[in-house]
């Protein structure tokens, strides 16, 4: 458990990567994008939460995801 807080800590905190990839962790930036796709247009209705999920995230660019 201690190892696996602690390289969460060095490779995402510390050195900005992402945890289970070779790439730059999410930016500021990206969070932005994540609550304007997804918390500020929130989708009601009777399709399952995936579905309404992958509608919101649709526009959404890759690293956001």
């Amino acid at each position: 458990m201690y190892a696996a807080a602690a390289l969460w800590r060095d490779r995402c905190l510390l050195e900005d990567w992402a945890l289970f990839d070779d790439r730059p962790g999410s930016t500021l930036t990206d969070g932005q994008a994540l609550v304007r796709d997804f918390v500020e247009h929130p989708v009601v209705g009777a399709d399952d939460f995936i579905t309404k999920l992958r509608g919101q995230l649709d526009r959404s660019s890759a690293t956001t995801v």
